[in-house]
């Protein structure tokens, strides 16, 4: 992948949905489904925010490291005796196809993924019922934050971070938006009832917040870092420069979980640009929903539990999670 520019961020908007790849991607065909993405969506529009207020802010570059793991791949002929030997998550976001098994099969970001914490596997549906059909298929996997001693996957070495997290050709200073007011709703989306709170919260309290494995991640075959699916350094760059100019447009979701921590919520990426353009307070969406995240996704648990009350008190109560 070619390095970003200068003139490449300055005469180029941010695309969410762009690649940022030199090769063509090839997506598996998603199921049209209502899901919780959109309930969060819907929480962070225009409509649903409280207004904004504006500001510059001299940039300081926050060091991301220590919130990074790390990955690499491996290509593995699977069979149901090696699925036999993991913790098997469903993933049924994508249409239950052949041709969708093959796309994923060749797709680590969004194919099959190990982590080692739980010793987990995360295998798409078309995926296992390809293999129930056909007995096997050769695949491979993205393997996160390997740890020393883990058999489960062989040949697998628990490897370093080399260099740091780097975002360039940042301006000096960079546009700040926060809400004016907190306000706080109870409200039914799609015959599901969520507590939402708006609020401004210090940059040190949403430090302390839960990570899972795909946050980010140093890709030691690439030396390169990586998110969440198709997120790319060269994305989280030009988001980076995007958000200096034109301010962060949309809130930070945070998911409140059962043991009082946040969990970014469909905001991954505008949570580690704003961290590090080093912002003070970051205008968030806190969500209290029914939805049971599977702990096994986890990479950190956070330890912002301690400073529960201090932040989120009295719109929630540690008694009612």
């Amino acid at each position: 992948m070619e390095k970003i520019s200068k003139e490449f961020l300055e005469n180029n908007g941010y695309s969410d949905s762009s690649t940022y790849c030199d090769t063509p991607f090839i997506y598996a065909k998603e199921r049209q489904i209502f899901n919780q993405m959109e309930i969060v969506e819907q929480l962070a529009s225009k409509e649903n925010c409280p207004d904004f207020k504006e500001g510059y802010v001299k940039i300081e570059p926050m060091d991301l490291t220590d919130l990074a793991g790390y990955s690499q791949d491996k290509e593995i002929d699977i069979t149901p005796e090696f699925l036999s030997k993991f913790s098997i998550m469903l993933d049924d976001s994508d249409e239950d196809t052949e041709d969708n098994a093959i796309i994923l099969a060749k797709n680590s970001y969004d194919g099959v993924r190990y982590f080692s914490r739980t010793k987990t596997l995360v295998v798409p549906i078309s995926i296992i019922n390809y293999i129930e059909k056909y007995g096997r298929i050769k695949c491979g996997i993205k393997i996160y934050n390997y740890i020393k001693g883990d058999k489960s996957i062989k040949w697998c070495r628990q490897r370093s971070i080399d260099r740091k997290f780097r975002i360039e050709f940042l301006p000096k200073f960079a546009k700040y938006r926060i809400f004016k007011d907190e306000k706080y709703l109870f409200t039914e989306i799609n015959k599901q009832f969520v507590s939402v709170l708006y609020k401004n919260l210090p940059i040190d309290y949403v430090m302390k917040c839960t990570v899972d494995n795909e946050f980010l991640c140093y890709d030691t075959d690439l030396r390169e870092y990586i998110g969440h699916s198709n997120c790319n350094e060269f994305k989280l760059n030009h988001l980076c420069y995007d958000i200096a100019k034109n301010g962060l447009i949309k809130p930070i979701q945070f998911k409140l979980m059962e043991d009082g921590n946040l969990l970014p919520y469909y905001s991954n990426k505008r949570l580690l640009c704003s961290l590090y353009l080093g912002f003070s307070t970051i205008p968030s969406i806190i969500i209290l929903d029914n939805y049971k995240y599977d702990e096994r996704l986890i990479y950190k648990n956070g330890n912002g539990y301690k400073e529960f009350n201090e932040n989120l008190s009295p719109y929630f109560s540690k008694d009612n999670l």
